[in-house]
């Protein structure tokens, strides 16, 4: 019998160049499209149309713990956008990539802000904040598991964020000598 598991610790979340940890306990991730896939209509003559939709805009909701470092990271972007907004027109955008390696799923985007920030609850426990990020043309594609996702997903949680700085000053030198 072949038996199929999931494992929520390879879930794998980057964000504006950064890996998110730090979720909150249930569900820590939700993703919704904003239209339908498929769109039905019945004509005059009594048939049925079906119309394939072409928006791939999504809602994001990351639940993360309250003291966690993503929470502190989505803040201050949130607050940066906010500044360097009050000089363009619109706020700026960011990658999104999230890979669920269990079902072979990885969902990305290059255009995401931060729609709504988290309330802010203060208890005698941990509490969960939940984020929501307005994602354009966030894409789903099909991977199978392999072992070598599998590794890359050890080796990027065990980082320390090691992989995501290295390429950040990778890609800050590319860009100061263009």
């Amino acid at each position: 019998m072949n038996i199929k598991t999931y494992n929520p610790k390879e879930v794998l979340v980057s964000f504006a160049g950064s890996q998110i940890q730090g979720f909150a306990n249930g569900t820590f991730i939700k993703i919704t499209y904003n239209s339908p896939v498929i769109k039905k209509e019945k004509g005059i003559d009594g048939k049925t149309a079906i119309s394939k939709m072409l928006d791939f805009d999504a809602t994001v909701e990351l639940s993360v713990l309250q003291n966690s470092e993503i929470d502190k990271q989505l803040r201050y972007t949130y607050v940066q956008a906010l500044q360097e907004s009050g000089t363009k027109d619109s706020l700026p955008s960011y990658p999104l990539t999230i890979s669920d390696y269990s079902s072979g799923l990885i969902w990305t985007t290059d255009e995401t802000m931060i729609q709504n920030v988290s309330d802010v609850i203060l208890a005698d426990n941990q509490q969960a904040r939940v984020w929501q990020l307005c994602c354009t043309n966030m894409k789903c594609k099909y991977e199978p598991t392999s072992n070598t996702n599998r590794i890359l997903s050890t080796i990027l949680k065990t980082s320390n964020g090691f992989v995501d700085n290295t390429t950040r000053v990778i890609n800050n030198v590319r860009t100061f000598f263009g």
